[in-house]
């Protein structure tokens, strides 16, 4: 800023005196006084505009020479969401489009992406480049967020009641993470209702922040998402002495940091990743590989779940491969690959003649401790990552592809069943006997079938498997019909000639889980069925007349009663159940299903190389 010339330099009196005494101009000393003045104003002036100059280069991006073709045009951009000035929001379902204040500048290119993929090879991706100043107490600095094609965009093919939709489950993730950014942040969930916090995992860590990420990403909400990552830069810090579930922090914690980070390239989120990774590490410390339930974040101490009766349970010791070899891949450190595979390893000498899983295994000894059988809870997402990791790969693992084919035969011929009448299909629980309870949870079964027929080089096989795919999105449908307000109960019961019963013994409660969108989604994607889309809509419906509150959406302990509220808003919903809602109305080119998969948690990774082959399997 330039000084005050007229205060320092200017007095009435004296420049009436020098007015008066023209003939003294030829006293030395007054040119002496008159080049000293002139002297100063060239140096005000110049000190100015070097200030000046200075300032434009820490603030201002540059422009990049890749937005530019060979003969210096612009290449501008087939999306409509930004602009060098003002980012403009597609029209918002319920009003008029409104321009948001002047937001980090971004520009969109097309850019060579170095992305992990199987065997080295690059791929060309559309982009948006973020040029974000980024503030610390010591400095000012600029970083560049670089984004593949995860972004959702306007089409001009599109149908505009798509678009509609689309946007109308955006407006609910902003209406679900405002509340818990104005009340909660750093916070682990939000209480929608009396605005209070909810902490129970890891403590003051921003739990919904990691959890939510990689949606606000693909939703394109950039400024919330610039908001998130700089209060994790300037407060994450996971040196506590707490004890931890080792299941729920790697898939939401582990996982939501490693999403950002694949589509952003961002090393902070990179270094944090590895950091949680590294004081989990120690729950894999045992004789049989299989991790125990709980560890300490600090002092690395280890332990089981409290209702486990010193086991671990199926899920969890099956529920790391994804999130700690995409962290291999990533760091070119393939011990973290060795530490989660050798649970395959482990579990392969004790897999059951059938290849159906108990839930409980001793972490030490290797061997189950029950023989209780199911898809649904304490189960579930084992056997979804051991597709998914062949995928992951690019299904250069192919000894795990083949693994999970045996398992998924046998879990449709040993526990499927077709429901009378209908286009349902429902897997029985085991313990025993068959037993007829299926579990919300078990909806994801539907997806797992889906993706895993459609990479199948079997016909029999694919046609039989995304069949009983779509039977599983039926009947799952069915539970949501069931009740008054068209939200799910957390578990019923069946009766293979009459379809669904009751519900489960105390399991009346809606808890905003998304296993059924997530097979929707992923029906919509492979067979373009509008049903799918549909029953998604409803869903969403349904969420948005019974469950919102003031601060974002609660759970129901009852899911006939919208009053019976929980005032709880699930880390999850942000991450999964409105992400699967949203890519149910978004393009097929938005999160590929041929590039990424998605972990148990809906974090989608793009496909990545092995960096350790588990033995036993030949």
């Amino acid at each position: 800023m330039l000084p005050d010339y007229e205060s320092k330099q200017s007095k009435p009196k004296a420049l009436s005196s020098f007015s008066l005494q023209m003939p003294s101009l030829r006293s030395p000393i007054v040119w002496l006084v008159a080049l000293l003045l002139l002297v100063s104003l060239l140096s005000f002036f110049l000190i100015g505009r070097i200030s000046d100059i200075h300032d434009v280069k820490q603030t201002r991006p540059r422009k990049s020479n890749q937005n530019t073709d060979e003969n210096g045009a612009d290449k501008g951009s087939d999306r409509d969401r930004t602009n060098d000035a003002t980012i403009t929001e597609p029209a918002h379902p319920h009003g008029e489009q409104q321009p948001r204040k002047p937001q980090p500048a971004i520009h969109e290119h097309d850019h060579d992406t170095d992305l992990l993929g199987a065997g080295g090879q690059r791929s060309r991706e559309r982009t948006a480049t973020f040029v974000h100043t980024e503030k610390t107490l010591d400095d000012e600095k600029l970083y560049t967020v670089k984004i593949p094609n995860v972004q959702s965009y306007d089409s001009p093919d599109e149908d505009p009641e798509v678009k509609r939709k689309r946007l109308a489950v955006r407006s609910m993730f902003e209406h679900a993470y405002g509340g818990y950014e104005r009340r909660c942040l750093g916070k682990g969930e939000v209480r929608p209702i009396s605005g209070q916090c909810h902490d129970w995992l890891v403590h003051n860590m921003g739990l919904t922040i990691m959890d939510s990420l990689d949606t606000m990403l693909i939703m394109g909400l950039n400024d919330m998402y610039i908001r998130g990552r700089d209060f994790l830069k300037r407060n994450l810090n996971f040196d506590a002495d707490i004890q931890v579930s080792v299941f729920e922090t790697n898939i939401r914690c582990l996982g939501g940091l490693l999403a950002a980070y694949d589509y952003t390239k961002d090393k902070f989120l990179l270094d944090q990743a590895e950091d949680l990774a590294r004081r989990l590490q120690p729950a894999f410390e045992t004789n049989s590989g299989l991790p125990r339930g709980v560890v300490n974040l600090r002092n690395r101490r280890t332990g089981s779940i409290s209702w486990a009766g010193g086991s671990s349970v199926l899920a969890e010791v099956g529920t790391t491969q994804l999130e700690w070899t995409y962290l291999a891949a990533a760091t070119n450190n393939s011990a973290y690959a060795r530490t989660v595979l050798r649970t395959y390893e482990a579990l392969r000498k004790v897999q059951p003649a059938d290849r159906l899983f108990p839930v409980f295994v001793n972490p030490e000894s290797g061997h189950f401790t029950t023989g209780q059988v199911t898809i649904g809870a304490l189960a579930d997402s084992f056997y979804e990552y051991i597709v998914k990791y062949w995928l992951a790969t690019g299904k250069t693992e192919t000894q795990i592809g083949k693994w999970y084919f045996e398992i998924a035969e046998n879990i449709l011929k040993i526990l499927g069943t077709p429901i009378a009448n209908s286009d349902q299909y429902v897997l029985y629980e085991r313990n025993g006997g068959l037993i007829n309870k299926w579990d919300h949870l078990a909806c994801f079964a539907g997806a797992m079938f889906a993706i895993g027929a459609v990479n199948s080089d079997d016909d029999a096989l694919r046609t039989r498997h995304l069949e009983a795919a779509k039977g599983i999105g039926s009947f799952c449908h069915g539970m949501y019909k069931k009740t008054r307000t068209g939200l799910p109960y957390e578990a019923v019961h069946f009766d293979k000639n009459a379809g669904i019963t009751s519900p489960g013994h105390s399991s009346r409660y809606y808890l905003q889980r998304p296993e059924a969108i997530e097979t929707w989604f992923y029906l919509w994607r492979l067979t373009k069925d509008p049903k799918y889309r549909e029953w998604g809509w409803e869903f969403y419906q349904a969420i948005e007349q019974h469950t919102r509150r003031e601060h974002g959406y609660t759970g129901l302990r009852d899911a006939d009663d919208p009053n019976s509220v929980d005032d709880v808003q699930q880390s999850f919903f942000l991450a999964e159940t409105l992400k699967y809602l949203y890519l149910l109305f978004c393009p097929d080119d938005v999160i590929p299903l041929d590039k990424f998969v998605f972990t148990t948690e809906a974090h989608p990774l793009s496909h990545y190389r092995a960096m350790y082959a588990p033995t036993g399997f030949d």
